[in-house]
């Protein structure tokens, strides 16, 4: 492990604009961070859904990105600044969530528990997928499960907190057929992986 100062990371948040990020930024800046960049789907004119985090990457200062969703609190960012290797994705996803969303053991990461990815390498990913797949609103809802398979990364497991508002109406965990979509998104991205 190398580790980062708090102060060489940008922290991305997505959301729809529906819910009070203030707990969120609080703890953000709390772990030393201290440029935010949101990326507020409300207010584009096309919903570009999760792809979205990483288009935001584009107003960042730092080379760094720290990633969390908007409806959880992510406690232990100073453990994943020590925890940071460059060129890899360093992910919080603690053991569970294979069981609770269906991830593939060892095969994939999640972003939006506390991640910290270096600028560029989840373009390099995605731009891996569109030599094979088209850009549409599958890449656009579930890039993450592309960028999860096809860049480098590694897992930590430093918890976090679900908000009351994670499996409300309009989530994407609750939209029908998103499992469904999630694991198309799983299969073509490790069919990629494992034709190189």
């Amino acid at each position: 492990m190398t580790g980062i100062s708090p102060d060489k990371v940008s922290a991305v948040l997505v959301t729809k604009g529906d819910v009070d990020l203030g707990d969120i930024c609080s703890n953000i800046v709390a772990a030393g961070i201290s440029e935010i960049v949101f990326w507020d789907n409300s207010r584009s004119p096309v919903d570009m859904k999760t792809i979205g985090r990483h288009l935001a990457e584009g107003f960042c200062t730092n080379d760094v990105i720290y990633h969390q969703d908007d409806d959880l609190l992510f406690h232990n960012i100073p453990k994943l600044l020590e925890a940071y290797e460059p060129g890899r994705i360093t992910a919080n996803m603690p053991s569970p969530w294979y069981e609770q969303v269906g991830y593939p053991e060892k095969r994939q990461v999640m972003l939006g528990a506390g991640s910290l990815i270096d600028k560029g390498l989840a373009g390099q990913a995605i731009s891996r997928y569109l030599e094979h797949h088209p850009f549409d609103d599958d890449l656009m809802v579930y890039c993450d499960c592309v960028v999860g398979a096809l860049a480098p990364s590694f897992r930590v497991d430093f918890g976090y907190e679900l908000l009351p508002w994670a499996d409300g109406p309009g989530r994407m965990s609750t939209t029908p057929g998103c499992w469904e979509r999630k694991a198309m998104m799983d299969d073509r991205a490790f069919r990629i992986r494992d034709a190189a």
